[in-house]
């Protein structure tokens, strides 16, 4: 009996080793399975980082999109943010024609390098690729439109990015040269309220000094503002020479000896 017992525990042993067996293999199976299906998500830029992606179309100043692989995606640009100009949801608030303009003129119809960072994940909740962009010349153009003033530095959920500290001294640079959206004549950092809230800076009108004609400027005009005969001077200041179109109606009047007397009292010539 003991000997039996022995050819069943063996057996029992066995069987719990090839359980096990096959559980790791399976776990193996599914670990490869995995690593497999994550490195296909993984777009070439991420392999090939000289890879230059067409850009078919900006809409706004932190969003693109961009043919990648004969499909076209949605990037949404990580570390800056720009005023909003086709949320439905918001107003076009202040600089944001400004700043989508700026990056239609930089991107649009040009061929750009994709960079991810894995701090920030692969793509945001509305499926749009989070994405650093380069132009063909090397531009950083996320850190250019902080820098000249088309965007803000934005760090989402507190994820240090790659390029915070770039981005940060780009801002400060922005903001204490004035440039763009940090100027007082435009937004002065305030981006949230509305573009058409903006005060436009306001210029005195220039003053216009009006001369009296010279006579012989007067001379020039000819017998409708001869200097013959009386003058009159109706009450509404004109001056009317005998043989102008209004002289004979002219009935309540000031009389002058000549058309330059009449202006310098203050009157003026008839616009015909």
């Amino acid at each position: 009996a003991v000997f039996i017992f022995a050819i069943d525990s063996s057996n029992s042993e066995k069987e719990k080793n090839k359980d096990a067996e096959e559980l790791k293999a399976r776990v193996a199976l599914l670990e490869n399975k995995l690593a497999q299906e994550n490195s296909q998500a993984v777009l070439p830029e991420a392999e090939v980082p000289s890879q230059l992606f067409d850009v078919v179309g900006v809409t706004d100043g932190d969003t693109i999109k961009a043919s990648i692989n004969g499909k076209t995606e949605a990037v949404r640009l990580i570390g800056m943010d720009t005023p909003e100009t086709v949320d439905p949801r918001k107003p076009v608030q202040c600089f944001g024609k400004e700043s989508s303009d700026k990056a239609k003129q930089l991107l649009e119809n040009k061929k750009v390098r994709l960079e991810s960072d894995p701090v920030q994940g692969d793509r945001d909740t509305y499926g749009r690729l989070l994405r650093y962009v380069f132009l063909e010349d090397g531009t950083f153009f996320n850190k250019k439109m902080i820098e000249d003033g088309f965007a803000h530095e934005y760090t989402f959920q507190n994820k240090t990015g790659k390029y915070q500290t770039e981005f940060k001294d780009a801002e400060n640079s922005a903001r204490e040269n004035k440039r763009g959206l940090w100027a007082p004549e435009t937004c002065n950092g305030d981006t949230t309220k509305s573009a058409t809230a903006v005060v436009e800076k306001v210029v005195a009108p220039e003053t216009v000094q009006v001369t009296a004609p010279a006579t012989s400027a007067i001379a020039e005009l000819g017998p409708a503002v001869s200097t013959g005969g009386v003058v009159k001077k109706s009450s509404t200041g004109i001056c009317h020479a005998p043989g102008t179109t209004y002289y004979e109606k002219t009935k309540t009047f000031t009389s002058f000896s000549s058309i330059d007397a009449c202006i310098s009292s203050g009157g003026r010539l008839p616009k015909r």
